[in-house]
């Protein structure tokens, strides 16, 4: 019989559920292709090759930043950055789709129908990378349901003040996001306890599944 990995929880060896073994190496892969087939493409459009690549890793150092620096204070590193990552990402989701109206409606109703398809999908890798993380399961639903109301936040504020900032600003913007979510699966693949053709076999799935949603 194959024996689920195990893991220890106050000093008692428990079996970990099976879920586990798939549903966080997906995250990965699910952040992965957010940042690869929705975020990047949009800030390389607007900021261009080198200034993408330079914010994109300033936006991973800084989540990395957080992340050491909240474990040195005590605090749940991981968790806390990795919903501070997901919420500048929703943050600028909505950005993006207001932009796509600034072009037309047609455009913006696809980029609307686009969101709305990756919205569930993000928010439940989310959940799990926070319960990875030890939060309770209603403390990752709760970050979670922000992130989508973060997502309204930067459609409203570019409604109102999109005039104000340059196309390299916004892209910027997006690709330091974009670091957020690389940081995102990186600590989701940390966190896989499967085995390894596996945990590869669900980060592809991830990928696969942004990119369907992406050019569908």
């Amino acid at each position: 019989m194959l024996e689920l990995p195990i893991e220890q929880t106050a000093g008692t060896e428990v079996a970990l559920p099976s879920w586990r073994l798939w549903v966080v190496p997906l995250s990965a892969g699910i952040f992965a292709g957010a940042a690869a087939f929705e975020v990047l493409p949009y800030a390389r459009t607007r900021a261009g090759v080198p200034a993408t690549i330079i914010w994109a890793l300033a936006g991973l150092g800084f989540f990395v930043a957080i992340h050491q620096g909240l474990d040195a204070l005590g605090h749940q590193g991981a968790s806390w950055a990795s919903t501070l990552g997901m919420w500048l990402h929703s943050f600028l989701e909505g950005v993006v789709t207001a932009t796509g109206y600034g072009v037309s409606v047609a455009l913006g109703v696809l980029l609307s129908a686009g969101l709305v398809a990756h919205l569930i999908p993000e928010a439940t890798a989310l959940v799990a990378v926070l319960r990875r993380e030890g939060l309770t399961n209603r403390q990752a639903v709760v970050r979670a349901v922000a992130s989508w109301v973060l997502v309204v936040a930067g459609f409203l504020v570019v409604k109102y003040a999109l005039h104000l900032v340059s196309p390299p600003e916004l892209g910027a913007g997006l690709a330091f996001g974009a670091g957020g979510l690389a940081y995102l699966a990186i600590v989701s693949w940390k966190g896989r306890q499967g085995a390894l053709a596996g945990s590869l076999l669900a980060v592809a799935t991830g990928i696969t599944l942004m990119g369907v949603v992406h050019f569908a």
